[in-house]
């Protein structure tokens, strides 16, 4: 039998599709980047390849196809990969005027599924021809031109009913196929008549021919009318047709397993008689029809055929669905439901189960080694060699298509070879040459039974299964029986205790199983081996029968006859040197007369004389052997050994009472060492003895401890017991510096020895030694051992260790801290080994000043503390802090503007009183411009500018910026007039005006004078009169004359400034902004200058943000630059004394930071930005996180002082 494959691929792979079909075709195989990588891997226990691809990371915005072929095959086809579970495949059926049935088809429900038999993954919209021909774009496409279905079935009726689709419908399908989406046609929708659709044969792989009726056998050139001469035919001939009403499977695959599993080994379909019509498919040809009509041919090139039911290529297919006037049978309605599944062949996803890539290969021929016909086990034994599973080799490619420019990329072509592996073997026995053993698997096992046995010539036949299913060719062997046995001997004679052998030859010589099975029928006499060999047992007869596995068998008839020899004794034993005489009795009596022959196994151990006379030579065990002529023996066994002795190892002995020692018996010879000894104390209240020989002391004296053989031989021991001596020190182990001493003492028993006193000894006299007292004295670092021994040599040690003594070392004994400065301590210790360990640091008042671990001082408040580093042997350093507020000057001026010859007094204002008390010192940056004396007395002498500065004790300054002007002429003024309506005029006059409106104001307010008044500006520079602008008495509301160098400012007599609050009540800690209003709003400048009373109760910076800091009140006045002021009186509470807070910082980026702090920690902050604000401290703040609640904050965070906005504490209790 030839080998078989499940899946018989019918491939006409040499038909090449011609027509061009454009840049976008679907048969594209080239290469462009981005790249698409595309991995194989073969599913061997699914029978499926698992495919994955990827676009340069860009799955996004393209749909994929999928290619393969096997290998072997020389064409790639598209294949499905849409999933099988999650995706839904979108039907458009275009129907003639009838034939609209798929819908119903795949979505009603049915004995064999309630969701149809598209299974619910299958969606159906119907339309008919006309309508879709008048719009297809319409039907095929969505508002934003993408394609709304994936697969397009076309039919299906008689000649499909003679409806065509249009010119413009052809195009749009030829784009939907070319995109890589799947059309099926149904039954002639490939007709000649039918001009459009025919022109979609091109994707399908299928010629035409011209078609009849008739059932010719050939093609036929009949005449042509005029329709036909003019057709779109590949062949000018007529085409017979095939048909009928049941079709078989021909290849297997996903189309054949779902959603419908249609397969089966040589299953016959039934649909409605159905037929070709003039058409030869080229590409795969899946059902055919059986049992048809017409005639089935190959197309004149003799590569298609026109028995075909239905046929795919790549995304195309043709099913002769329709003949029947739109009737379907339950086998049909699942095809179409396989196929439309099948030719959705464009998916989004990136990977696909390719179960159309399955094994298809038969395993090899397995080929038989040995069959053994059993006849007595009623069965045949069968061994092979096993088969291997060849598997099936695919080649793939994927295309991708970008879904916005329709650009295409596509993969390297990437080989999987998948192996479902052996299933078993299919095994039949008969009588029967060409026996098909078909797919029942009999054994996994290349060893196997079959139960039945067989007396004539039999055939055995196998075949290997995969577990898809494939068998391999069938193996078919002969096995011949055995016809025929002979023996070399008929009969045999044999003596007790002599062998013979016999030899079977079998025939004929090809015939199986030819072993041979030796039976004796008296096996009390004689009994016969696996291989013939016959031992005589016993005087008598016996038959001997060999016999093959079907009954053939040939026998030898044995006599055995008698011969015996004995010895009188079978076990002996003698001492060296002695001996013994053993004598044989032979029968019968002529086998003796030929005489015996004794020997000796081992003549270093016994010797034998010819007259049996044994003489023992050395310890030991031999076999003395005596023999007759014809071989009959007999033996003794002989055991030689020494004379017994025993000796102990020890003759003396001296233990403590309390102690312990064990004897050690020596015994000779061996076998008497083995029967053990027995053990005796001659006084067990002074020392007992046990089994094994161990000696116990009870109290002081003397014993004597006897051992005793089992053949009573002794030896002895004189045992001495006494008191024990004990030493012992005050200390196993000691710590002392080099050059420190310490002395141990020993206590030692019993009294006689104590009086002896302890020898003292040092193991290292350079580390440590020690003096007849036990005095030790230290000498360098390290360890050493001391010893006491007493006069009988029992000892006591004491470990000490010597090391460097300890120091410790502050870099600062003294120190001056600010409030909230922080600086850190070092500590250097001595020896090393100390330092390691580490240390801690304390602090005397944590209220001033707190240390941590690594000896950082933060200062808290003033006050004086003690910071104390302490090492781990508690040696100690301090280092005394003085902590003080942060020193502050401010200016009651930080500009000034005077006139030459004229003097100014500025004023310091210092923190803290300490400083204050000292003074400060004055400084001007120019002499010549300006002066100022100790007290701040500023003179200006000369035009220009000039820094004045105010210098603390401690170096801590303040500057205002003196501005020296011209002498002013004082002829002329400034007249600032405000009217009832709030606006203000200011003009530049001279002093005679103001005199003259001054004169007319109180002569008006009188009642007399004119109503309106003239006010003449003039030129600043020359005087003259600029313009002359009148105001009416009753409008002004005040005026202010100043002298003419303020109007450059507007007059200081305009200006007025107010607060948002007047009182304000804070906790020590909080913070609040105060807001200042300057009027009117003409004042370009409304530079304002914040200042405090008290800047230890409550500070205040340049925007008005007051903090506060501990008890008390304070006025936080704001000033604007020509001196109004407003003012607003703070009360400061002590805040509640709570351990947790939360501080949250509005950062510059809008972020706000928020941490679960100690109060401590907040203080701290605080005063480093009030430190800050001054210009003095670190740029940044470290937040030690540690105590924190929340474990997803680092441990540590810095804020920077000029990204922070804003800050806020709040008492986490509340």
């Amino acid at each position: 039998m030839k080998l078989k494959r499940i899946l018989s691929t019918l491939v006409a792979a040499v038909f090449i599709v011609t027509t061009a079909i454009g840049t976008n075709s679907v048969y594209a195989d080239e290469q462009s980047t981005p790249t698409l990588d595309l991995t194989v891997t073969p599913n061997n226990a699914g029978n499926y390849n698992d495919l994955k691809w990827d676009i340069s990371g860009m799955s996004q915005g393209y749909s994929y196809r999928l290619y393969s072929k096997e290998s072997g095959e020389t064409q790639f086809q598209s294949i499905p990969c849409k999933g099988t579970t999650t995706d839904t495949v979108n039907v458009l059926n275009i129907y003639p005027d009838q034939g609209d049935n798929l819908k119903g088809w795949m979505e009603n429900a049915n004995s064999e599924d309630a969701h149809g038999y598209g299974k619910n993954i299958i969606k159906v919209d119907a339309y008919s021809i006309d309508d879709f021909n008048a719009n297809p774009d319409k039907y095929l496409k969505d508002s934003n031109g993408n394609w709304k279905y994936d697969v397009i079935y076309l039919g299906a009726w008689n000649a499909n009913n003679y409806k065509d689709i249009s010119i413009n419908a052809e195009k749009l399908i030829e784009e939907f196929i070319q995109s890589g989406r799947g059309y099926l046609g149904g039954h002639d929708t490939i007709w000649m008549q039918l001009c459009n659709l025919e022109k979609l044969k091109k994707f399908l792989n299928i010629k035409t021919a011209l078609y009849t009726d008739n059932p010719l056998s050939t093609f036929s050139n009949e005449p042509f009318n005029d329709y036909q001469k003019n057709a779109n035919t590949d062949f000018n001939v007529y085409s017979p047709h095939v048909g009928g009403n049941s079709v078989s499977i021909l290849k297997k695959g996903l189309l054949t397993d779902y959603p419908w599993n249609i397969v089966n080994e040589n299953r016959t379909l039934s649909i409605p008689y159905s037929h070709t019509t003039g058409q030869f498919a080229y590409g795969d040809i899946w059902m055919k029809f059986i049992n048809y009509n017409g005639c089935e041919i190959s197309s004149p090139e003799g590569k298609g055929t026109n028995n075909f039911y239905l046929t795919t290529w790549n995304n195309t297919g043709m099913i002769q669905t329709g003949n029947s006037d739109g009737q379907a049978t339950p086998d049909e309605q699942k095809i179409l439901a396989n196929t439309l599944f099948y030719l959705a062949q464009v998916t989004d996803k990136t990977s696909w189960e390719d179960h159309k890539g399955q094994d298809v290969d038969a395993p090899t021929k397995p080929i038989i080694t040995s069959a053994n016909n059993d006849i007595a086990k009623n069965q045949v034994s069968i061994n092979f060699n096993p088969s291997t599973d060849n598997g099936s080799t695919y080649d793939y490619y994927v295309e991708a298509t970008n879904k916005s420019d329709g650009s295409k990329i596509t993969s390297e072509k990437k080989e999987a070879t998948i192996t479902t592996g052996l299933k078993g073997y299919s095994i039949v026995v008969d009588e029967n040459p060409n026996t098909d053993p078909g797919k029942e698997i009999k054994t996994t096992s290349t060893n196997y039974v079959v139960t039945g046995s067989h007396k004539k010539d039999f055939y055995v036949h196998i075949a290997a299964i995969d577990n898809a299913n494939n068998e391999s060719e069938v193996t078919h062997q002969k096995i011949s029986a055995v016809s025929g046995i002979n023996l070399n001997k008929t009969s045999d004679e044999i003596y007790t205790g002599h062998t013979d052998t016999l030899t079977a030859s079998v025939t004929p010589d090809d015939a199986v199983n030819k072993d041979v099975t030796w039976t004796s029928s008296n096996p009390s006499i004689a009994t016969v081996d696996e291989t013939g060999k016959i031992t005589a047992l016993e005087a008598g007869t016996a038959t001997i029968t060999a016999a093959t596995a079907n009954g053939t068998s040939a026998s030898c008839t044995v006599t055995v006859k008698p011969t015996t020899i004995a010895l009188n004794k079978t076990t002996d034993k003698i001492d060296i040197g002695g001996t013994d005489t053993l004598t044989a009795a032979v029968t019968p009596k002529d086998v003796a007369d030929k005489g015996l022959t004794w020997r000796s196994s081992n003549k270093s151990i016994a010797t034998v004389d010819k007259s049996g006379k044994v003489t023992g030579v050395g310890v030991g065990t031999a076999v003395i052997m005596v023999a007759t002529a014809d071989g009959e023996i007999d033996s003794c066994t002989v055991t030689v050994k020494k004379p017994t002795t025993i000796k102990l190892n020890k003759v003396k002995d001296i233990i403590d009472v309390g102690g312990a020692d064990t004897l050690t018996a020596i015994v000779t010879p061996d076998e008497i060492s083995s029967q053990g000894v027995t053990w005796q104390s001659s006084d067990s209240s002074i020392a007992t003895v046990d089994a094994s020989g161990k000696i116990t002391g009870v109290k002081a004296g003397t014993v004597t401890v006897t051992a005793t053989t089992a053949d009573g031989k002794t030896a002895s021991c004189t045992v001495t017991v006494k008191d024990p001596t004990t030493i012992a020190l005050n200390k196993t182990t000691d710590k002392i510096d080099v050059g420190g001493t310490d002395t141990l003492t020993a206590l030692i028993t019993p009294l006689d020895i104590a009086n002896s006193g302890a020898a003292w000894q040092s193991s290292d006299p350079s580390i440590a030694t020690v003096d007849i007292t036990g005095k030790i004295t230290g000498v360098k670092a390290g360890t050493a051992v001391i010893t006491a021994a007493t006069a009988d040599g029992k000892t006591a040690t004491c470990t000490v260790i010597v090391k460097e003594p300890t120091t410790i070392k502050l870099n600062k004994t003294t120190d001056t801290m600010d409030v909230g400065q922080t600086e850190v301590l070092t500590a250097t210790i001595t020896p090393d080994e100390i330092a390691s360990q580490g240390g801690t640091w304390t602090t005397s008042d944590s209220t001033v000043a707190t240390v941590d671990i690594t000896g950082k001082v933060t200062a808290v408040k003033p006050g004086k503390v003690v910071i104390t580093a302490k090492t781990v042997d508690g040696k100690t350093a301090s280092c005394t802090i003085t902590v003080k507020y942060p020193t502050t000057i401010t200016l009651n001026k930080t500009t000034d503007t005077l006139e030459a010859g004229t003097t100014d007094a500025l004023t310091a204002t210092v923190t803290p009183d300490e400083i204050a008390s000292k003074g400060v010192t004055w400084s001007t940056s120019d002499k010549t411009i300006a002066t100022v004396d100790a007290s701040g007395n500023v003179i200006a002498l000369g035009v220009g500018t000039t820094t004045i500065t105010a210098t603390t004790a401690d170096g801590k300054t303040a500057t205002c910026t003196v501005t020296v002007i011209p002498e002013i002429n004082r002829d002329k003024a400034v007249l600032c007039v405000t009217m009832v309506n709030g606006q203000t005029k200011i003009y530049n006059v001279t002093m005679d005006s103001v005199n003259k409106f001054i004169s007319w104001y109180r002569l008006k307010s009188t009642g007399v004078g004119a109503l309106y008044y003239g006010i003449s500006e003039i030129n600043k520079s020359n005087s003259s009169i600029v313009k002359t602008d009148y105001i009416a008495f009753d409008k002004i509301s005040s005026f202010e004359v100043d002298d003419y160098t303020k109007s450059s400012v507007k007059s200081k007599y305009l200006t007025k400034i107010t607060l948002n609050k007047a009182t304000d009540t804070l906790k020590a800690g909080e913070t609040d902004a105060l807001t200042a209003t300057v009027t009117p709003d003409e004042i370009s400048d409304k530079g304002v200058i914040w200042s405090t009373s008290d800047k230890t109760i409550a500070d205040v910076d340049v925007s008005g943000k007051i903090t506060a800091l501990k008890d008390g009140t304070a006025v936080i006045t704001a000033t604007t630059d020509d001196g109004k002021t407003a003012s607003c009186t703070v009360t400061v509470t002590q805040a509640a004394n709570h351990d947790d807070a939360l501080l949250s910082i509005t950062m510059t980026n809008g972020q706000t930071k928020k941490y679960n702090i100690k109060m401590d920690t907040v203080n701290d902050f605080i005063s480093w930005i009030n430190l800050r604000s001054t210009g003095v401290g670190e740029p940044f703040y470290k937040f030690d996180l540690t105590q924190c609640s929340a474990p997803s904050i680092a441990e540590t965070d810095y804020v920077t002082f000029d990204k922070i906005v804003s800050y806020n504490a709040e008492d986490e209790s509340n």
